[in-house]
This record gives C-alpha cells, structure tokens and sequence, in this order.
C-alpha cells in the first residue's frame, strides 16, 4: 500500500467514524462491570454492531471469519482516527480474551471448521472468551499445570482448578490447557482444548483484589466436558500454541486495548489542575516536569519499537522474545503513568468512595491499584527478561571496522600526541569504500543513499571508537551544504567531500554549554564581504578540517534566533588561528580565533540573518548521527558484556547462569532495542523529511545517550576490576598488564596487544570451533623476527591458545614470527587436550580454580563444597581412565557427606539407625566395586533414592519380623521420619510416593530428596538442577498431594 492509498484510507476512515461513532460515547471506557445505563447500553450495542458490519473488531482477519481482511497500516490508522475522537472500540473488550488471543491462535492453529465455528462471534464481540492456564500450585510455570483431561470417547472429561481466569464469570468458552498424557515429560504431554463455560461441570469464583473490581476468578472443572472436534492443534502439543497464545497476549499488552486517546486525561493536563503553572505556563515544579518529559520519552521510544518490531516480524510467526521485550516496556510506561498521576494529584489521590472525589480521581487510583499487576499477568517481568535472557542476546559479527580499525588502534592515536586524532590509511580506506559520499547526490559524485544507511555505518564506527572525520566533515558539514548552500556551492565542495580531499566541520559553540542561541561572534559587512571577530571552541575535527562551517552573527545580540548567518571558511584564511583541545573523547577538538578573518559574500550559505533555522536543521541530523554512533558503543559495551556473561566462571559456574545477572542483561537488551528504535526513527524521518523532525532526533540523542551512559557504567560494574583498566576493550587481564610492566622494568620493549577468543557456552559445554577476535593489529604488524609471548592466567584445555596460533599461522604465512611462547600462571595438564604446553608457569594444578585471585570472600563451607565437586569430577575422570586408585579416593572423599546425611535423617541421633542408613547406602554406590554416578549431581539423586530404598527395605524387614515374634534390635523409629512415624505409615507413604511418580516424577523426586534421604533446599536443589525457590515450592505442593492422596485411600 502506498502512501497516497493509507491517506485516502485515512479520509474514508474518519469520514465513516463522523456518520457513525455517538458523540455521547466520546472517552467513555467500558469497564469489567456491566454498564448500569440502560440508554449508554444500547448506544454501546448500536456502536459495536456498526463496528462488527466494518469488520473492524478484527480488521486484520479474513473477512470470511468477520474481519476485514485490512493490513496492518491500515488497522493503526483506524486505532490512530479513533483515538483522536475519544472513539474507543469495544469488541476486543467484549471478547474478553478471543480478540487478542484466543482468534489469532485459532487463526494458526485451528481447522477450517473451528475457524468458521469461533472466529465470527469473536470478531462481533457476541461471544466472551476466558483462558484456563494458570494453577494454584503452578504460578508462572505454567508446564507443571495437574488439570487432567481424559478421553471419553467423542469428548476430552476435565478435571482440576484455574486461577486468575480473566473474566470468566462472564465468558461463553474457555481455552484451557490440561494434562492429555501423564507419563510423558512435563511439557510433552499437554493440550490445549476450547469448551462452552455452561455447562454443570463448570464453576467460577471471582477474586477481589487491592483496586476493588476484578476480572480475576478461579474456575473448578469437575468432569467437565469439551469435544474432540475443540482440541486445537495436535493432540500432546499444546504446549507449542500456548507459547504462540502467550506471545499474542505480550504483544496485546504492548498498548491498551480498545482505549481511545483522551487529552483531559494526559499527564500535561492533570498535572497542569493539581500543580499549576509558572509565568512562562510551564509545570511549576521542575522536577516532576523532567519525569514527565522522560515518561513521554518513554512512552514514544515504545511506540517506536512497536512499529520497528512489527515490521521486522512480518510474515515470520516464529515465537521470539521481541514480545516479552515490548511487554516489560510496556509495563514500565503504564506503571510510571500512574505512579505519576497519583503523586500529581496529591490528597485527591487517595480517595476511595464518597463525593470529596471526582469520579475521574477515583477511577485513577483504581487504574494505579490494579495497574501493579501488569508486571505479573502475561508472565511476569522476571519470566519475560528469562526468555529475553535465554533466547536472543546476541548482536552482529565483526565487520571491517573490527578488523581494521579496532579500539587499539584508537588508543594508540590518543597516546601519540598528533593533532589530527586519526590516521591517513584509515580514512583512505573510508573514502575508497565511498563511505564520504553516502550523502552527496550522484550529481556531485555521491551515492545518495541516505541517513539511514550512514547510520549503519557510524553504528560500526562507534563499536571500535573508530577516530576518523567521517562523521564531522561527511554528515554534519555535508547536510549544512546540502541545506543551505546554492548549486555553485555544493559543485565546489560536494566532490571535494566525496573523494577525500575536503574536510568540512561545523563551529558554533563559544561557550562550555551547547547554546547556538547564544552566538556572539560578530560578521560585519565589509569591502562587499564581512570580517568575523570572535572565538568558536570544541570544534569538532577543528585540527583537521580544511573548511569550516561558521555560524556567526551579523544583526541582534547573543540570545536572539533571528541575526544570525552561516559561513564557508578556508582552515587557512588570514587572521584565523586554531589550537588543538584534549579531550577524553579525543575527537580532535579545536578553539578557533577570528581576528578579523575577510570572507566574501560569495561564502555566506543560505541568507543573511536567517541562518538559524538552517544551523537547528543541521544540529538535528547532527543528533540523528551521533546517536546512531553512541548506539554503536553501547551496543560494542553491551556484547563485551554478554560474552563476558556467557564464559566468564565464578563458584563453578558461568555469571550469566546467575539470576540477577541474567536479568539484568535482559533488562539492558530492552532498553538497547527501545534505544535502537529511535536512532533508527530518527533517520528515517530524516529521509522521509518528516515534520516533527526535531522532536525525533531530540528523542533520538536523549534516549541513545542515556543508554550508553547506563551500559557503559554496568560494562565496568559487571567485569569488575578489569572493567576500569584502560586496555580492557578486548579482552586484556591483569596478568598480561603485570607481565608487560615487569618486562619494560628489566629493559625489555614490548608491544602489547589483548585477543579474544570465545567458545565457552556453559559448564562442558563448548562449541566445536574456537573464534579468534582482534587480530588485526598483530596481522598489521608482525615479522618473521618477531618473538610473540601467548599469556594467560590459565592453562586448561589449551585449545584457546592453539586457535591463536593457528589463526596467525593461516593468515600471517612467511611472517609467522620464528619464536612464539607460552606463559601461564596456572597450568592443568590433565585438562589439556592439545599438543602445546607452556613454555612458563608458576603453578601447575588439576584442582578445581575459578580464577585463583577471586577466592576470597567465599565461606569456608562453599570453598570446600566446590572443591569436593572438583574433586569428584576428577577421580571420576582418573577412575574411567582405569586409574583403581581413583575409586578408593573417591570411597573416602564421600562417606563423610554420606554420613553426614544420613545423621540429619536421623535427626543425628547416630546409633545404629544412622550408622546402618550410611553403610548401606555407601555399598549400594559403590558395590562391586563400580561407580553408579557420573558426577556429584548424579552423586545426591542417586544417594537420595538408596537411601530410600534402604529404609523401605529395613521397615519391611522389621515389620515382618515383629509379626512372626522374632526380635529385632534395630529401632524402626530411628530410621523412619524424624516425626517417628509407624512403619506401616511410612510403608504407605512410599506406595503413595510410587503413584505420584507415574503422575509427576519431578514432584516425586523433590519429596523423595526432602523426606527419605533428609537432604536440605540446596542439595535438593543441586541433586535434582532446580532452583531453591522451585524446592520450596514442589515440596509443599508434593506433602500436600500425599496428603491428598493417603486421605483418598482410607475413604
């Protein structure tokens, strides 16, 4: 659809919407209560049947099945031409979840004959859908669901308890997802099934929650009934549409449904009634007029993503985590709207009932109470940054920045001392690969492709800091030419540019404070020209730039717009002078003096005293293009983040494995795509020559640079101490810096460069191939004669190092250098699976290390848990390698931890009971000599089931023996629960334990863990690799269903 064909849909859309939406609905919102209003009832039914004849409840769907068959543009403009009249459309409200949810699954999922069945009714608002996903015992995880649906014959037979069913007191159907098969793994064995909400097997409980109203229920199926003919996709399947459902509901919480955009509700408004104004008819508060801004920054760089996103994803339907990203932005503009209205209001915001309070204030406590969950329902913040933190952090691969221009090379720059701050082979290259005429019409040479496509580039050149004046001279002095210069102008500069040999910058600052308001510097006619008399400082590339760009003033006084003209000026023109400003960024600031420097008039752009228009107009793609730099560098942070995440070990684990630090890379991934969304807005409204141009390149600038601010502090929090040494960037360690300066201290000159290499997914698990990352530098310099030191703190598997080796060799050939040596400080030569060793070493070891300088800190009790994990592992390894001295070592390292069990078991009231429970369960590990656990996870779940099974055996023993009359000098009480329970209990106890096995084994191994062996949380946890948080919750939810089930069995 083209642009010409959306607006004139956009004029038939709003000419519809005046014959037919009632001016008496405007900024009415339907609620989940049913309207008392007989009259604003039958307006609503009148409105929603016009809207259902459009097909408009749905207008993306098919028209055969209600919709409108519309695109997606087309939708937004009705959503768009609604809002602005207050028009809200009440049919995905109506619908409950069917609009949102349940029809776009079915759309997928479902058979041409449930599609024709539900579809219709969904898309009219006629029929209200509720979802039956979330349990009592289950939370957010939903795969761990005990509704049951049996197959009887042409019918699934439901039964088990919902929660948090929206709506469903007032619902036709329900989609829920039940158990079909409970001998399949947990999330194999699920389907999803649509049944009518009327029936007797059906009851519902609404929920009252802290806002008062609510959708909420629980819903009770006992043997309640759905048809075959309902089962939507395949049988065992379900999980697959319920991921599908659950990305449609992200997705719908992206933006209120149905909600028309009503101005008296705005922030500005309301905070204009409680707080007032100053003189100037601004917020009187500064503060709260700053959060609101960044609120609708927020909200804007949402909606931005939204569309980016949309785009990006269409006719792809594979479920990614780009709606958990949107959701969770979502959630934080929604909860700091109304975390804001409340603190505007003041007193008014903490009415409940009565006539103090207007209905809208009691309505927005209402919306900021019930406003908490958002972070919840949907899968709560935590689930969506898992899946964002699971499924897609990762960004591009290298470029030829990254080989050719990498951050060393910019270090090395900084350090030299030249004026230029960048080097002529680098800019070549640039101008070569056409990169300085990616603006310039093909008329001057250019390749006219645009500010968005330069963004890509300068995206690049940020991840590197690559020191070049592409940025100065090829976007910001090129789009003032383009701007405001004549064709004679642009004929004698634009080529110029393109081939390299001019280099424009722009000078308007004078002062610290960017302010070109302010501009002082004078230009006064004369001999037909002007004389400029002032100083312009941080001029960009001002050391390199052969022509400035000078906004000077030649009418008014500092402060005004108006007065101010643009002019060319020659680097080297008589009376200026130029002197180089150090800066951290090292981008080759200069202060320039004009001491009255003759311009002709030739050299004015634009006219005179009307360059400011022109001068914001640059600043603006300025903004535009810097911020897809720093984007660049906060993306470069945020990868050297993730990969550190990803293979960097701590306590015998990867960081990234760690919760928090997961979440919070997640966290940072959401704020990077809602950053990226306005870098890449505000370019193209650049090219589309958009009219609020400002306003999204300010958005653009602002957001980018509050990103990399925020990534660029959690660079270094994350990677510690190495974080704040100054060759970071690639990967360097303090033992490289210490081994450089303990060489230039014995007189030894040493170039030193940091490489990368990364393979490390996981604990044992690596990728087949290792990449070697910042060669470039090396491959640029090194020689046959060289001799190159390889240093690293550790030793292991070696296959880091002889990647590097054989990258150089591949790509050095005859410049190999002849000496190449290995240094280390820890060497594991058991670990090593290459044919290199190291040349040096001051340790050798095969014990477990994280990194041998990070052991403090930890208690004494963890160090020698994860020693002994170390430990284990390598007298397994000795042991499979026909080692027999491993298994007598492995003997003695684990019965101490055995007896240390079985004495809590016991509730270390030793005797025989924990003696015997640790002898028998020791042989049983080890008997004939052989080893029935791979590793010390295997170790605890294995020691957990003997130890079960040796109790069982014992109680039955004993049992046996007391009704025969014989004596039995063991005490059955000992062995037992700690509560000494009767042994027939705990014989009964272990026949329910097997039926909850064929129901759920993860449930049975946690109560197995918890109650048989008496293993604590952790080693619950460690023996069966769940979270602590999930033992807690399956050991209640599993004493709760022996419960259950020994009362069942005396009934």
């Amino acid at each position: 659809m083209t642009d010409t064909d959306l607006a004139q849909f956009r004029e038939s859309t709003r000419a519809w919407l005046a014959d037919n939406f009632p001016a008496s609905l405007a900024n009415k919102m339907l609620g989940y209560e049913r309207i008392s209003d007989p009259e604003m009832a039958q307006q609503l039914e009148v409105w929603r049947q016009k809207l259902a004849e459009q097909g408009w409840g749905a207008p993306t769907w098919p028209k055969e099945y209600g919709g409108a068959a519309l695109s997606q543009p087309e939708a937004r403009v009705i959503a768009q031409e609604m809002g602005k009249i207050g028009a809200m459309n009440p049919i995905p409200l109506l619908a409950g979840m069917g609009v949102t949810m349940v029809g776009p699954t079915v759309l997928e999922y479902g058979t041409d004959e449930q599609k024709q069945k539900h579809l219709p009714g969904i898309a009219s608002g006629e029929v209200r859908w509720c979802l039956g996903l979330s349990e009592p015992n289950a939370g957010s995880d939903l795969a761990s669901l005990a509704t049951k649906a049996v197959d009887e014959g042409d019918y699934f037979v439901l039964n088990g308890q919902k929660i948090w069913t929206s709506g469903a007191d007032i619902s036709q159907w329900c989609g829920a997802l039940v158990r079909t098969d409970s001998n399949a793994k947990k999330r194999d064995g699920i389907s999803f099934v649509m049944l009518p909400m009327d029936q007797e097997g059906v009851q519902t409980k609404p929920i009252r929650l802290i806002a008062g109203a609510s959708p909420f229920c629980e819903t009770f199926f006992t043997d309640a009934r759905a048809e075959k003919a309902d089962l939507l996709g395949d049988l065992n399947d379900g999980w697959s549409v319920v991921k599908r459902l659950l990305q449609h509901e992200r997705q719908s919480q992206t933006s209120a449904r149905g909600a028309p955009t009503n101005k008296a509700d705005s922030l500005q408004e309301v905070a204009k009634k409680y707080v007032g104004t100053d003189g100037e008819g601004r917020l009187a508060d500064a503060d709260l007029r700053t959060r609101i801004a960044n609120h609708l920054m927020d909200a804007q760089a949402h909606g931005l993503t939204v569309a980016r996103i949309t785009a990006e994803a269409r006719g792809n339907p594979k479920v990614s985590a780009a709606a958990s990203i949107l959701k969770n932005s979502a959630t934080k503009v929604a909860q700091t709207k109304s975390e804001l209205t409340m603190e505007l209001m003041g007193n008014q915001g903490i009415g409940w009932e009565g006539d103090h309070f207007t209905a809208d204030e009691l309505n927005n406590v209402r919306d900021w109470l019930s406003g908490k969950a958002i972070s919840i329902y949907g899968g709560s913040y935590e689930v969506q940054n898992n899946i964002i933190s699971k499924n897609i952090l990762g960004l591009p691969a290298k470029s030829w920045v990254t080989e050719q221009s990498p951050v060393l090379k910019f270090r090395q720059m900084r350090d030299s001392g030249v004026e230029l701050k960048y080097t002529p082979t680098t800019w070549n290259a640039m101008v070569e690969m056409g990169w300085t005429g990616i603006l310039v019409p093909e008329e001057f040479g250019g390749s006219d492709l645009g500010y968005l496509t330069f963004g890509v580039v300068l995206e690049e050149l940020g991840r590197q800091l690559t020191a070049s004046p592409l940025f100065a001279s090829a976007l910001v002095g090129t789009s003032a030419i383009l701007l405001a210069g004549n064709d004679k102008q642009k004929q004698a500069l634009l080529p110029k540019v393109v081939d390299g040999s001019e280099i424009l910058t722009l000078a308007v600052d004078e002062t610290a404070r960017h302010a070109p308001a302010q501009i002082a510097l004078q230009a006064t006619a004369s001999d037909g020209g002007f004389k400029l008399q002032g100083e312009k400082t941080f001029v960009m590339e001002g050391m390199a730039a052969t022509t400035f760009i000078v906004a000077a003033r030649t009418s008014g006084t500092a402060g005004n717009e108006a007065g101010i003209t643009l002019f060319c000026v020659a680097a080297d023109a008589a009376g200026l002078t130029r002197a180089p400003i150090h800066t951290v960024d090292s981008r080759g600031h200069a202060h320039l003096k004009f001491d009255d420097v003759f311009v002709s008039a030739d050299s004015v752009l634009g006219q005179v005293d009307a360059g400011y228009a022109d001068l914001q107009a640059v600043l603006d793609r300025a903004s535009a293009g810097l911020a897809a730099e720093m984007l660049g560098t906060a993306a470069q942070a945020f990868d050297m983040t993730l990969e550190y995440l990803k293979t960097r070990e701590q306590f015998g684990r990867v960081i990234g494995s760690f919760q928090a630090l997961g979440h919070r890379a997640a966290e940072l991934y959401t704020a990077m795509e809602l950053a990226r969304s306005c870098a890449e807005h505000a370019l193209q409204a650049i090219d589309s020559h958009a009219d609020n141009l400002a306003e999204v390149c300010s958005l653009s600038k602002c957001r980018v640079g509050e990103f990399l601010h925020v990534m660029s502090n959690q660079l270094i929090q994350i990677h510690g101490g190495i974080g704040m040494t100054d060759e970071f960037d690639a990967g360097g360690t303090p033992v490289g810096i210490a081994v450089q300066e303990l060489m230039k201290y014995a007189g030894v000159e040493t170039d030193h460069i940091a490489i990368r290499t990364s393979y490390y997914q996981g604990i044992d698990k690596t990728d087949n191939q290792v990449q070697v990352h910042n060669l470039g530098y090396l491959l640029e310099h090194l020689n046959y004669d060289n001799s190159v030191l390889i240093v690293d703190d550790v030793f292991d598997r070696g296959r880091s190092i002889e990647a590097i080796i054989s990258e150089l060799e591949r790509l050095t050939r005859r410049n190999l250098p002849k000496d190449i040596r290995i240094a280390t400080v820890w060497f594991k030569p058991e670990k090593n699976v290459t044919a290199l060793s190291p040349d040096y070493y001051v340790h050798e070891t095969n014990r477990w290390l994280v990194f041998p300088h990070e052991l403090d800190g930890l208690t004494d009790e963890e160090v020698r848990g994860w020693l002994m994990a170390s430990e284990v592992t390598l007298l397994l390894e000795r042991y499979k390698q026909g080692d027999t001295g491993a298994f007598n070592a492995l003997a003695e390292l684990i019965y101490p931890q055995l007896k240390s069990m079985a004495q809590r078991r016991t509730r270390g009231e030793g005797g025989l009971g924990a003696t015997m429970l640790v002898n028998e369960t020791f042989l049983k590990l080890l008997s004939g000599g052989e080893l029935k656990f791979e590793d010390r996870q295997q170790f605890f779940a294995l020691a957990a089931s003997i130890m079960r099974q040796v109790i069982v055996d014992e109680v039955r023993y004993v049992t046996a023996q007391k009704r025969s009359g014989s004596e039995h000098t063991f005490t059955d009480a000992k062995i037992a629960d700690p509560a000494h329970e009767e042994a027939e209990f705990l014989l009964q106890v272990d026949q329910l334990l097997e039926h909850l096995e064929r129901d759920d084994e993860q449930l049975a191994r946690v109560f197995e863990c918890r109650y048989f062996a008496g293993f604590t949380t952790a080693e619950t946890s460690e023996a069966l690799g769940i979270s602590t948080r999930s033992v807690e919750r399956m050991w209640a939810s599993a004493r709760e269903r022996i419960a259950a089930l020994m009362q069942d069995s005396t009934r």
